[in-house]
């Protein structure tokens, strides 16, 4: 599902572990990719979030917000990170991604 907002440009999906990109959010307790996902010899796909290391199968369902290309080179509106760069672990607009796809965890 593709959105356009004031805050949002972008597309909730669900996609493989092995598919998840950097600057991709991770939903349900939303959180961004902030390196390329790797993939070990077993198969499996470690994905970095400002949460630290994560491990998945390679084809496990993640439910994503993926960020429009040209949105990436933008300041958050929120918490005014620079472009490129995380937002702040309390910005709101990861509460709002996980209210407008309905994985907020709270």
């Amino acid at each position: 599902m593709t959105v356009t907002t004031d805050h949002f440009d972008g597309e909730f999906m669900h996609v493989d572990a092995a598919d998840v990109r950097q600057h991709d959010i991770i939903l349900g307790g939303a959180r961004p990719v902030i390196t390329p996902p790797v993939t070990t010899t077993d198969g499996r796909v470690t994905v970095t979030t400002t949460n630290g290391p994560e491990t998945f199968t390679a084809t496990a369902p993640v439910h994503v917000f993926r960020p429009a290309a040209g949105t990436i080179s933008e300041e958050c509106p929120e918490c005014y990170s620079a472009p490129g760069e995380p937002c702040a672990p309390h910005c709101l607009s990861y509460a709002a991604l996980d209210d407008a796809a309905g994985t907020n965890i709270a």
